[in-house]
């Protein structure tokens, strides 16, 4: 025995390809998003950018919820570039004006996700990072720095505490179908030094233990502890030594898989993994008859499909046959 493998165990709320999914938090929710999209489930992934502090998550979730949002103190303009301290940098726009309607459109789309009051709805939240760097003088804990001077900000490690609180006060106005999945970020934050990287991930994973004890409807996934515990390799990371790579995100995302997919999901992923992978497929010759006949198999394959909707695939398989 060489390894230590993480055993996971099927969860008591499953996912099924009907419930929608929404993904916040750090590039790993990015990550597990977009497998969750190529395999057909109804997923809404970071809509407001990559955040890493469970702060900044809790508040926006909290706007979007209440439709209230003090959004017009915490723009800024770097380089003509308009930004916004709640969000990541991928959300900008080049007039103010743009921007604001480009965040209340995110807010109206994750709003809309939770109106599905007839089905569970699911809430993945990833945290990246325990530290926060807060707008000195405005008490404002950022998600973003978006390059801005260093001493514009305070620096500090949140406590378990201060989250768990935070957490309540969020929890009063989530909507009562929802099911919560936490987990940490497998993703190294160096910047902070590696010492300071595992405080704050033992800060982080302390506090989900907190939340996960004290409500019903909150698990946890370990999505850490599969990377450091169980592949703990560096061959399992990018070259930067930080990121997980596709092989240890494919494995992560098998056994969340194994723990979180009701049978008739677990059913159709085999069916589906096939279907996508010839869906994937580029031809050299894509006129020969070989490669035709090819396509009237995946076809009609799409066709027998009742679990999800699939004219995309169709349509784009019928595009390629003459």
């Amino acid at each position: 025995m060489f390894r230590t493998e993480l055993q996971v165990f099927p969860a008591k709320t499953q996912i099924s390809l009907q419930n929608p999914i929404l993904l916040l938090g750090s590039c790993f929710s990015d990550n597990i998003g977009k497998l969750l999209q190529e395999n057909k489930f109804s997923v809404l992934p970071n809509p407001f950018g990559v955040i890493y502090n469970p702060i900044s998550i809790f508040n926006l979730l909290e706007s979007s919820i209440l439709g209230k949002s003090n959004l017009n103190d915490f723009f800024l303009q770097r380089e003509e570039i308009w930004y916004h301290y709640d969000f990541h940098s991928g959300i900008s726009a080049l007039r103010k004006e743009d921007l604001e309607k480009q965040i209340l459109e995110k807010f109206k789309q994750v709003n809309h996700f939770f109106s599905f009051s007839n089905t569970t709805t699911f809430l993945i939240l990833t945290l990246g990072t325990a530290f926060v760097y807060e707008l000195k003088g405005k008490e404002k804990i950022v998600a973003n720095c978006h390059k801005m001077p260093s001493s514009l900000f305070e620096k500090r490690l949140l406590s378990p505490e201060n989250m768990v609180k935070e957490f309540e006060k969020l929890y009063e106005i989530l909507p009562q179908n929802l099911h919560i999945i936490l987990t940490v970020s497998p993703v190294r934050h160096i910047k902070d030094t590696i010492p300071l990287n595992s405080v704050s991930k033992s800060v982080l994973r302390f506090a989900c233990y907190q939340i996960a004890e004290e409500f019903e409807n909150v698990s946890y996934f370990p999505a850490y502890e599969l990377m450091i515990d169980d592949l703990r390799d560096y061959r399992f990371y990018e070259a930067d030594m930080l990121h997980p790579n596709s092989q240890a995100i494919n494995y992560i995302f098998h056994k969340f898989v194994e723990m979180y997919l009701d049978t008739p999901a677990l059913m159709f992923l085999k069916k589906w993994e096939k279907i996508y992978k010839s869906l994937q497929h580029k031809p050299f010759y894509p006129h020969t008859s070989a490669h035709q006949q090819f396509l009237r198999h995946l076809l009609q394959q799409l066709e027998a499909i009742t679990e999800v909707e699939v004219s995309e695939e169709i349509h784009l398989v019928k595009e390629q046959m003459i």
